[in-house]
């Protein structure tokens, strides 16, 4: 029984759920510059990794391949949000770094409120399948816009590909930016 009505609460979030449209396509734009992402530039980063787009059986991805230290992009326009808002990210994965696919969060007056996101490893290495990764988030309190990351946090590889976005309408104040 608790699996059925498991199943139908997960259908029912799956009708309320709609698409966050942003670009996907991971188009080369420049060295270490994906079209509509930003390359995150910070000296403590240094040396920086390279990121590259890729495919995959015709499949737009990026690889991120860290030197060490972070090597990171978000998405270059900020997606406004509301408190309570729930967001499921689902990606494929491959590679052979720690990363992690996580929000940076913004509050008033832009004032950066930190950064969500569970580093994982991929269970796939860059010959193999890519993996399914999925990860909730839901909105804290005083968070008004976020902006997608994607990060190797350690040295290695690390594709992504089918990076999806849902937002799923909000109910009560969360506590914190995590949503299991």
């Amino acid at each position: 029984m608790k699996n059925v009505l498991f199943l139908a609460a997960l259908s029912v979030s799956a009708l309320l759920a709609d698409e966050v449209k942003f670009d996907n396509r991971f188009l080369q734009n420049g060295e270490r510059d994906i079209r509509g992402w930003t390359f995150n530039a910070v000296e403590g980063f240094k040396p920086w990794g390279d990121v590259t787009a890729v495919m995959l059986d015709g499949r737009p991805g990026v690889r991120l391949s860290s030197k060490g230290k972070h090597t990171q992009i978000y998405l270059s326009e900020a997606l406004p949000v509301k408190s309570g808002e729930k967001y499921i990210v689902t990606a494929k994965a491959r590679g052979n770094a720690r990363c992690s696919i996580g929000f940076f969060q913004y509050g008033t007056q832009w004032q950066w409120k930190g950064s969500h996101g569970k580093p994982f490893i991929p269970e796939a290495d860059l010959a193999g399948k890519p993996v399914a990764v999925r990860e909730s988030y839901r909105v804290p309190d005083g968070v008004l816009s976020v902006r997608p990351t994607l990060c190797a946090h350690t040295a290695g590889d690390v594709e992504i590909y089918d990076l999806r976005i849902d937002r799923v309408p909000g109910q009560g104040h969360p506590q914190e930016g995590h949503d299991e």
